[in-house]
């Protein structure tokens, strides 16, 4: 199939044999309109993945359902699941932080620990790590960790 089809100068695509007949209702009519015909285009030349991200680029307030039901209406073969429909979203709503100019405000200096306080987180630290030692009946490294906690208390 080309993958340029409906461009000028490039034949249509064969129909595929597996492809069912559209539904025709009651009326007799298959319900498809220009942008049900536009739509099938589109989602014969892309995956569901870009489908979704080009509705929302045309409606940023598109619903999974309505993103699903367009996506079928367009001769999707498979159905686009809202769990897809929100990772899509989600990773299309990541956006890189913006960069300081030179007239906003200087970024607060972080605040620096006294070092008594760091050595405090450190022994307990080595305190969580010396009673999963003793758990695990590693008796060497117990010792170690009760030596390195020594030195961290006298600092």
């Amino acid at each position: 199939m080309s993958k340029y089809h409906g461009v000028a100068g490039t034949p249509p695509p064969p129909e595929s044999p597996s492809r069912r007949p559209p539904f025709q209702g009651d009326s007799g009519s298959t319900g498809e309109g220009q942008v049900a015909k536009k739509t099938k285009k589109i989602a014969a030349l892309t995956s569901r993945s870009q489908f979704i991200r080009d509705s929302l680029k045309a409606n940023p307030s598109a619903t999974a359902g309505e993103v699903a039901r367009a996506w079928k209406a367009g001769g999707g073969n498979d159905e686009i699941k809202p769990s897809l429909y929100f990772n899509v979203k989600q990773r299309m709503a990541t956006v890189r932080r913006p960069r300081r100019g030179p007239n906003d405000p200087p970024r607060p200096a972080p605040v620096k620990k006294k070092p008594a306080e760091v050595f405090q987180e450190i022994a307990r630290a080595l305190d969580f790590l010396i009673v999963r030692a003793v758990r695990a009946g590693a008796d060497d490294l117990e010792r170690a960790l009760r030596a390195a906690r020594r030195t961290a208390s006298r600092s």
